[in-house]
This record gives C-alpha cells, sequence and structure tokens, in this order.
C-alpha cells in the first residue's frame, strides 16, 4: 500500500444476497408465477420475464401487470415472498463462501445488505457457511425500504466514509443505490436471472466482474 492512500481503501463490502451471493435464478422465476398465479394472471415465461426484469419488487410487479391491476400489489407480493421461502437451503453462488474468506483474510469488514425481508434473512444467512465472514446483516425493513436508504443508513452507523465503501450487487438497482450516497460499487451478474445489458453497464459506468472471486480482487486492488 502507498503512503498517504490509506484513506482512499476500501474497509468495506456491503454484499448483496439475491443473484450475487445466492445463484437463485429457477426460484425468482418460480416465485414469480406463484405470484402471477394468486391474481389471476397466467405465467411468465422465461424470456418474458427476463425482458421485463426490474428491481425492487414492485418495479417487477408494474412491468408484468399493468395500472388497473395495482390493487392486486399486496395479494402479488405476499404470494412471491411464500413461494420464495419455501426454499428449504440457500443455493450460493459457487465462489460466494473463497470470495468473503478472502476479503476476510485481508482484515477487512463486510456484511450483507439486501431488500430480502430483515425477519427472514438472518436465519437464512445461518443456514450457510457465510455467517462466520460476516460482520453484520441488513434485510429491508417493509418491503419497499429504498436500498439506498439503507444504505447511507449502515455508513452512519458503521461511521464509514463512503469512499471507503463497496457494494457487490447484480442489478442496475445496487449501481443507483451505491452512486446515490458516493460509494464504490461492482456489477457481477453471472448468477442474475436477467444479466446486465451494454446499455446499462454504459450508462452507470462501474466495473463488472465475471465471479465474486474476481469482484474481491478488484476491490482489494481499489
Amino acid at each position: 500500500m502507498k503512503p498517504g492512500t490509506l484513506h482512499n481503501v476500501i474497509r468495506h463490502i456491503f454484499w448483496d444476497w439475491n443473484g450475487t451471493l445466492t445463484d437463485d435464478a429457477a426460484l425468482i422465476y418460480e416465485a414469480v408465477n406463484a405470484a402471477m398465479t394468486a391474481i389471476g394472471h397466467p405465467h411468465v415465461s422465461a424470456e418474458r420475464l427476463r425482458a421485463r426484469f426490474a428491481r425492487p419488487l414492485s418495479a417487477l410487479f408494474g412491468r408484468l401487470t399493468d395500472e388497473r391491476c395495482r390493487d392486486k400489489w399486496p395479494a402479488w407480493h405476499a404470494a412471491f415472498i411464500a413461494a420464495a421461502h419455501s426454499e428449504t437451503q440457500p443455493v450460493l453462488t459457487a465462489d460466494a463462501l473463497a470470495a468473503l474468506q478472502r476479503w476476510h483474510a485481508a482484515d477487512r469488514t463486510q456484511s450483507v445488505l439486501s431488500r430480502w425481508p430483515a425477519d427472514d434473512l438472518p436465519a437464512r444467512l445461518a443456514a450457510t457457511a457465510l455467517l462466520p465472514y460476516l460482520d453484520g446483516i441488513r434485510g429491508a425493513s417493509w418491503p419497499e425500504e429504498p436500498k439506498e436508504d439503507m444504505l447511507r443508513q449502515e455508513l452512519v452507523l458503521r461511521k464509514l466514509d463512503p469512499a471507503q465503501a463497496l457494494l457487490i450487487g447484480d442489478t442496475d438497482d445496487d449501481a443507483a443505490a451505491a452512486r446515490a450516497v458516493g460509494a464504490a460499487v461492482i456489477l457481477c451478474d453471472a448468477h442474475s436471472f436477467a444479466p446486465i445489458g451494454d446499455e446499462t453497464r454504459e450508462r452507470w459506468r462501474v466495473p463488472r466482474a465475471q465471479s465474486l472471486r474476481a469482484a474481491v480482487d478488484l476491490a482489494l486492488a481499489m
């Protein structure tokens, strides 16, 4: 490390959960269609879902239905969460554990920051081998809690300079949240249901890693 550059070094990684640490594309597809069935809509093909995929879930709901269905949002959301909760064991991205171990070995901190419900996320992580390497877990306290607000609050709680924080995620929602608070961001969408297109990457102009291990290598070089 060069003298005088410590203030620019990334000290903490905020990991996204769905589509980043977890390889849950199949689960997302099943949960979306369970939700569509619950409100009396036909199933969505994988191709259509990829074309209209968005975060947060309310944005996805809007793209898959129409304004006349707004009153069905609570039922849709409840059915989606119920279907997603049916997963007994989270399927981790192949190199998730190795990536967290590498960052931990560098004597830096990391936590999970996700829109997944806060009352369920800790149990999901406890069922994996990731928990010993984490310094915190932050899930959403309400369904549409903005990720930007969650990230900003975590920075304050940790007394962390945004310039020393990095968010690793898989969607433009992650990029927007990091940019809004002045944190760095790396997108790793190899296991996302809808990989980020060239237009999105060009708009955000953020690094993209082919794997979580590669994302950590980039972070260590920042």
